[in-house]
């Protein structure tokens, strides 16, 4: 309360205070995580509450967002390099790069909805072989099944609704890439999500005949 009250005084934009919020909040926060988790644990939870709401502070203008949320990606990604301990990070670093790099689009006026989806496609994936790597068992449908179906879905619904030859191309690429890594590394969801992908397209296509 006394930091907001002194952002006030200062004649701040509330995007701003959100900047200032999010880059103190996230150097002390890297400072926490160095520490040992018992020790730090409240410490650590306030600093990283004072990120969230940093970020938060400048939802409301698209550019101050993308800035803040950038601020809170390189954070995390930091601590992410810095500290072993802390497994949780590296997703969020993750989600945050995607989230940073789709606010910038949108700020930009990007329109293709496959700009997005393949953006949280290569995080989802990023993050399924984070978590493949800590826990080889987990099923695939949980670790890869996310990303390819938010990868490959978007680029078969708009091959098949607008026609559009480039995406279909995509799509039989990316499916391809998908049913041979799930066959070579015995991978389910890969597997059958590539070839859904590819099915849907032939079908498609024979159709139009």
């Amino acid at each position: 309360a006394t930091v907001m009250a002194w952002f006030a005084v200062a004649g701040l934009s509330i995007e701003a205070e959100g900047l200032v919020l999010a880059t103190l909040s996230g150097t002390l926060l890297i400072v926490a995580s160095n520490r040992p988790v018992g020790d730090w644990l409240v410490v650590e939870g306030l600093r990283a509450s004072g990120l969230t709401a940093g970020v938060l502070l400048a939802v409301g203008d698209p550019t101050w967002f993308a800035i803040v949320l950038s601020v809170a990606a390189v954070v995390l990604v930091v601590i992410s390099v810095l500290s072993s301990t802390r497994p949780g990070y590296p997703y969020a670093a993750l989600a945050a790069v995607a989230g940073s790099v789709s606010t910038w689009m949108a700020a930009a006026d990007v329109s293709t909805v496959e700009a997005y989806t393949t953006t949280w496609s290569a995080a989802l994936l990023s993050m399924g072989w984070l978590l493949n790597r800590r826990s080889p068992a987990m099923s695939s449908w949980i670790t890869y099944g996310p990303g390819i179906v938010v990868g490959l879905g978007s680029f078969t619904f708009s091959a098949i609704d607008d026609d559009d030859l480039t995406h279909a191309v995509i799509v039989v690429t990316g499916g391809l890439i998908s049913v041979i890594l799930g066959a070579t590394h015995r991978l389910q969801s890969p597997l059958l999500l590539g070839l859904t992908a590819l099915a849907t397209i032939g079908i498609d296509a024979v159709a139009e005949i």
